[in-house]
């Protein structure tokens, strides 16, 4: 064994010392408790029904706890530390690897990375093979952990450019790939016409099997398909009926437009893209992102579908970059699709009033629609401060400068009519399906995959002028009438 190997194999041996310390010294347990104790004396601080004596009693109790939770987390460190200093030693003193060799090796950038990933990695697993978590979602403080560090911008380039060596010496070749974005508002009938087209074979997308190293597929779903991750069906938080599980489609891919035009987004909301807003280097890593999607899905996959709401700020980018994509925007009246974006922000307002990991989740996978994390595309026109978010109108207005960008490349899209989908979703889907060549299957039904029920709502809430505004735009564009 050459001496590089032998001071990869103790380093290797460090960290594994390290980690079951970490695991048998309950540090996740005790920095709970130490929250826990933090939170108690931040409410007993701003509590209304306390005195000032009542408070200053709870906060000294709570600090005198706190203290002593954080020597008690100092000692099991300082264990885990000890546990992993153990292989070192032992090499050292048995002549196998000098210590020096050893620090030298744990210093290195690249394997700090690559284990803390793979460490994080068979955390994550272990965790949801023991049923703690659902799809989509990272409920345990192991999985919490996992998806805060798996979302550093700079840990997701590293795996990224990894998975990308892995995918070139391993990975199936898919050959050209057909590109078909499905884009509008949220609420707008996107995930419908995702599941519809994701049920025939041939096609591939990013699913909830992804998380949380969506810019490593290659080796994410290579490693989690060996620990065959499982999860059971339930429904999504939107609490709209749909359920789902691991390998139920979803949109993640807005996480790579976040990782590489991260100047797009910014407090006041989310800038829109034109045709060239690009680098070659982001293009040809996009490209490859989706290429690699396929590859994983397997078979013979060789159309790429995005779901993603926000592709509508940038519809001239994805034809220069795509020319022979297909851009299917599915178009909801304005009225119950402004009332639908309106609950659905109310529905993540609570739930990530009461979890703020909600909102930590949303923002990282780039889901601003709505909700605490809202971040507004900035259409033409919109005015964030012209109406509050927790009003129709907002939404209304929102929905009338959507639609108009999407009127101004009227020329590039296919617009779906939502009504047309709920009275004959299957001679719909298949005439699009046919119109642009993407495969199917001419025997498949495609009528469970959406609602059939009327697409009413309360019209009296919105204000009368701007109903009116957005049902003229609205008429425009079933009749398709482009920008002129």
């Amino acid at each position: 064994m050459t001496a590089d190997a032998a001071a990869l194999l103790v380093s290797i041996g460090c960290v594994a010392a390290f980690a079951i310390a970490f695991l048998l010294l309950r540090i996740m347990p005790a920095a709970n408790a130490a929250i826990g104790v933090t939170t108690e004396g931040v409410a007993a601080l701003t509590s209304k029904t306390l005195s000032e004596r009542e408070k200053e009693a709870a906060v000294q109790k709570a600090g005198l706890r706190l203290i002593a939770h954080a020597f008690g987390l100092f000692l099991r460190f300082a264990g885990c530390a000890a546990a992993a200093a153990v292989p070192a030693y032992l090499a050292d003193r048995s002549g196998f690897v000098p210590a020096s060799a050893t620090i030298a090796r744990l210093s290195d950038p690249v394997f700090l990375i690559v284990t803390t990933v793979v460490a994080l990695a068979l955390v994550w697993l272990v965790s949801k093979l023991r049923g703690r978590g659902k799809a989509g979602g990272a409920n345990s403080q192991a999985e919490q952990i996992v998806h805060m560090v798996a979302f550093v911008p700079s840990i997701q380039k590293a795996v990224f450019a990894f998975d990308n060596a892995i995918h070139r010496l391993f990975g199936r070749k898919p050959g050209a790939v057909q590109h078909v974005f499905i884009t509008s508002l949220a609420r707008g009938g996107t995930t419908a016409c995702l599941n519809a087209i994701y049920s025939q074979d041939g096609i591939a997308t990013n699913t909830y099997r992804d998380m949380p190293f969506i810019t490593a597929p290659v080796v994410w779903n290579g490693v989690s398909g060996v620990m065959a991750r499982k999860t059971e069906r339930h429904e999504r938080a939107h609490g709209d009926g749909m359920e789902i599980d691991l390998d139920s489609p979803e949109a993640f891919d807005e996480v790579y437009w976040k990782l590489w035009w991260p100047g797009k987004y910014t407090d006041a909301g989310i800038a829109l893209w034109g045709a060239g807003d690009r680098t070659a280097k982001q293009a040809r890593n996009l490209g490859k992102a989706y290429e690699k999607i396929v590859a994983v899905r397997g078979g013979h996959a060789r159309v790429y579908v995005s779901k993603n709401n926000a592709n509508i700020a940038r519809l001239p980018l994805l034809k220069d970059m795509f020319p022979e994509s297909v851009i299917l925007v599915p178009l909801r009246r304005p009225a119950p699709h402004a009332a639908s974006l309106l609950r659905q922000h109310r529905n993540f307002v609570r739930q990530q009033t009461e979890d703020r990991f909600v909102e930590r989740y949303m923002r990282d996978i780039g889901h601003y629609e709505f909700g605490l994390a809202h971040k507004p595309i900035r259409f033409p026109g919109f005015d964030p401060e012209r109406y509050d978010p927790d009003s129709a109108d907002y939404w209304l207005h929102y929905w009338i400068c959507a639609f108009e960008e999407v009127r101004r490349n009227a020329g590039a899209v296919d617009l779906v009519l939502q009504d047309e989908l709920r009275v004959s979703p299957d001679a719909v889907m298949k005439a699009v399906l046919q119109r642009h060549d993407i495969p199917h299957d001419p025997g498949a039904d495609f009528s469970a995959f959406f609602r059939q029920a009327e697409d009413i709502t309360d019209e009296t809430v919105f204000d009368p002028a701007l109903l009116a505004q957005a049902n003229r735009l609205y008429d425009a564009l079933r009749s398709g009438q482009g920008e002129s």
